[in-house]
């Protein structure tokens, strides 16, 4: 009897036999693949890089692109005189003392040998206050340093470097590297011939009545008509298998699979796939839901199988979960998941054809926008479309059209279209989430200051309103109109815009926003709030004797 590990050592030594003696690659027929058919063939050629990557001088960071021979020292002041953004580069002459605001991916203007962090300027104190359709100045709060943030020319790739070499099995991640560099086909060696015959009295015909569903499972699991009848629907089962059982729910993808794995190379990689699609947490969602008590399941977390398997998106994920979940608990008594296990089935079978035909006929989008902003496409077509120079923007578009632009040519033809929805739908987005930001800070200011206002008055403040107590609608009017003027850039800054409301309405009768200016003024100069504070009282105090001398 052999071993496994002898069976192992046995096929590997004659597969290396195989390559290098029987049927090495020089003698191997070649043929031209396009590059997204290409995966796991065996590369004919060597691939070299047509150009460096990157392609020119990027910015790794958002701020300042400094041009050469500038002072770069704390303190200096630099004129900036445009921006260079992702796809739009600045083309105009820059001289010694300027700059360009640029952005992170954006190229680095020829002139420029310094890029600063603008966290290392004083952008965050005067963004409120510059014109960028005019020349400003920055201050640097931090010494540069030349070279610094920036991505060079050919760092990762140099023009003409090999990439890939001659004999390289091609995996996802060259595919990826090969469509960065522009090439759509590639030479391999064409793939052996290799047929399987299958024996055994467990295999029936396709078509063929199946006695059971293990045999089911053998044929490749191919839609039998009537299963659907069979699965109870939201049915909760109260049981959970106690060998299986685990002590600790697995907290990685990797101890996941550990747990659920089956022993079959076909259902642990597909196993793994889905896992990787619906996270960590939702197997374990689905194992409460189906087969723990249902009364130990909160209504938050239930989920029935109906919901699970007929998910658009990850329907076909969770049918298989399911379906190697009920694997564990086949020899049971308990009749359930075996029904589980046949529905199971039933919409795997169903979710891929419809998967491939959606290929068949490029169809990309799967579904459109639901409520939550979220678009599905179907993998394999959607890198077919970024192939042929689509991109994001025009599938959130053509998601949130109301023309039904569902295959790559339909979006592709009606590009322009698409991408006007798409920048509808950002504006629409941006606008809507302002109006909703802003009502919600001027609520919350509302309560806040009504409750303070009645409830926590201090001793000095509630004896100025005794004395004078028809100040206190007018403080309630002066608030009402400042609070009109509370728009989504009051959120950019909300101490001070908060500071400024209460000043000029519940305390309009004194001049506290210099007071509190003061304070700022002391704690930014190096100050605790203690020592800034005596000395804004004094600033306060000196003011006010001042006031009193006459001539």
């Amino acid at each position: 009897m052999i071993t496994p590990a002898q069976l192992r050592t046995a096929i590997e030594q004659r597969i290396e036999v195989y390559n290098n003696n029987d049927f090495p690659l020089n003698k191997r027929n070649v043929i031209t693949c396009a590059l997204l058919d290409s995966l796991n063939h065996v590369l004919a050629q060597r691939i070299t890089s047509p150009f460096a990557i990157p392609r020119q001088n990027i910015s790794a960071m958002d701020g300042y692109a400094i041009a050469h021979h500038s002072d770069v020292s704390k303190d200096s002041c630099i004129t900036i005189i445009g921006e260079s953004q992702a796809g739009r580069a600045y083309l105009g002459e820059i001289k010694a003392g300027q700059g360009v605001r640029i952005f992170t991916g954006a190229v680095v203007p020829s002139a420029c040998d310094t890029v600063i962090m603008q966290e290392n300027t004083n952008f965050a104190e005067i963004k409120n206050s510059i014109d960028k359709s005019k020349p400003y100045s920055i201050v640097l709060s931090k010494t540069a340093n030349i070279d610094a943030n920036i991505r060079k020319q050919g760092e990762e790739i140099q023009q003409a470097e090999e990439v890939l070499s001659l004999g390289k099995r091609i995996n996802p991640a060259d595919i990826s590297l090969l469509a960065n560099l522009g090439i759509s086909h590639v030479q391999v060696f064409k793939p052996l011939t290799v047929g399987l015959l299958a024996t055994g009295d467990e295999l029936v015909p396709v078509g063929a009545e199946l006695p059971n569903i293990e045999r089911y499972a053998a044929c490749d699991m191919i839609n039998v008509p009537g299963f659907m009848e069979k699965v109870e629907r939201n049915t909760p089962i109260s049981y959970i298998s106690p060998d299986k059982a685990p002590s600790e729910e697995p907290k990685s993808r990797e101890q996941l699979i550990e747990f659920l794995k089956m022993g079959s190379s076909t259902l642990d990689t597909a196993l793994a796939v889905a896992i990787n699609h619906v996270g960590v947490d939702n197997p374990w969602l689905l194992w409460e839901s189906l087969f723990v008590d249902g009364s130990k399941a909160t209504v938050e977390r239930y989920i029935t199988f109906d919901q699970a398997v007929m998910d658009r998106s990850l329907g076909l994920d969770n049918a298989i979960l399911i379906y190697v979940m009920t694997d564990m608990l086949k020899d049971s008594e308990f009749g359930v998941a075996k029904q589980y296990r046949e529905g199971a089935a039933y919409w795997i079978t169903k979710h891929a054809k419809t998967y491939n035909a959606e290929i068949t006929g490029k169809k990309l989008l799967r579904t459109r926008m639901n409520e939550r902003g979220a678009v599905v496409v179907n993998a394999v077509v959607y890198a077919e479309f970024l192939q042929r120079q689509g991109t994001a923007e025009m599938v959130l578009g053509a998601a949130a059209s109301d023309n039904t632009y569902n295959t790559i040519d339909a979006i592709l033809e009606n590009s322009k279209d698409c991408l006007r929805a798409h920048t509808v739908l950002k504006s629409s987005s941006f606008t809507e989430n302002s109006l909703k930001l802003s009502a919600a800070f001027r609520t919350s200011l509302t309560e806040n200051f009504m409750r303070s206002f009645r409830n926590e008055r201090s001793d000095a403040e509630q004896g100025y309103f005794e004395k004078y107590p028809g100040d206190e609608s007018l403080v309630i009017s002066k608030f009402d109109n400042l609070l009109a003027m509370v728009g989504a850039s009051s959120l950019e800054d909300i101490y001070r815009n908060v500071a400024k409301v209460l000043c000029m309405s519940r305390f309009f009768y004194m001049d506290c926003e210099s007071y509190l200016d003061a304070i700022d003024v002391g704690c930014k100069a190096g100050l605790s709030p203690e020592e800034a504070e005596v000395q804004a009282g004094l600033r306060e105090i000196s003011a006010f004797v001042t006031s009193m001398i006459t001539k």
